[in-house]
């Protein structure tokens, strides 16, 4: 008797339970039949003439899980005639194997997405080991690529990488004709830390003066920079306006500030000091 009133009392939960268990099933069943329509219908669009279609196709994949098939269209889509379908496959199927092998494409649409996917695959990671050292030597050869944009995107991936094989080709891109590669190249040997690549920083300074103030710029914001050193390189390449642009970073550390300071003052040369807090800037 008790049981029987315990069900009859319960019975509207368990009928509510049905429901938004009934519900839940519905939704995901309905989901997945679109899924699998959406798939086919880009798989389709790989195979249409017009190259603005297949563009979309290799893209849109990008953005579902795409399964067997596929991964199997996108492959195939990576010997595709036009490079942007290429580059969108390759950006879509987002694995290192991939994106490594279109580092050596033909196009150099194709490589600079390829060398900036990897960059944005090591970005989200602290330091980048042994399991992508398959990407090191394509990277490496990429510094020397004729696209500016390459070699900026390859010199960002490669300072991310735990390869002492990274030091000489970054130092190289120091001398890069291209600003932009020349700072990835700062900001990549910065982020190694090491002693080797914060002496390369402070060669290429003493060397290339007011042309490197990336470097100058990196050199400061590192962990614990060799005050000494900084002052001999700013003795040889520096002015008020590298002093000053550096004061005014927000990355800059206390020992690199009172570095500065103290050439600035030693010089003859006006500046004004800021400080942060919490990333704000204070006067």
């Amino acid at each position: 008797m008790k049981l029987r009133r315990f069900f009859f009392k319960a019975s509207p939960f368990f009928g509510v339970l049905a429901f938004v268990l009934a519900l839940a099933l519905l939704i995901r069943v309905t989901s997945q039949r679109w899924l699998v329509r959406y798939v086919n219908d880009q798989i389709q669009g790989l195979r249409s003439p017009d190259a603005t279609v297949r563009r979309r196709a290799a893209s849109d994949l990008g953005t579902v899980a795409i399964g067997p098939r596929g991964t199997v269209a996108l492959t195939a889509a990576l010997k595709d005639s036009d490079p942007v379908v290429r580059a969108n496959a390759a950006e879509s199927l987002g694995n290192l194997a991939v994106l490594t092998t279109a580092l050596a494409d033909a196009s150099p649409v194709v490589r600079q997405r390829a060398a900036c996917d990897l960059a944005n695959l090591y970005e989200g990671k602290i330091r980048v080991g042994a399991q992508f050292s398959c990407a090191v030597d394509p990277l490496i050869a990429s510094i020397k690529d004729a696209t500016p944009a390459v070699r900026m995107y390859a010199a960002e991936a490669l300072g991310y990488c735990l390869d002492a094989r990274t030091i000489d080709p970054l130092t190289r891109g120091l001398a890069d004709e291209e600003s932009a590669v020349r700072r990835a190249a700062a900001q990549a040997l910065g982020r190694t830390g090491s002693d080797r690549a914060i002496g390369s920083l402070l060669a290429a300074l003493k060397r290339h003066g007011a042309g490197l103030r990336e470097a100058y710029y990196v050199l400061a914001s590192n962990r614990q920079p060799p005050e000494d050193a900084l002052i001999e390189a700013l003795d040889e390449a520096g002015d008020r306006d590298m002093a000053q642009a550096l004061l005014d970073c927000a990355h800059c550390g206390s020992k690199s500030r009172s570095a500065v300071n103290k050439w600035a003052t030693e010089h003859g040369y006006k500046t004004i000091t800021v400080e942060y807090r919490n990333g704000e800037r204070i006067q």
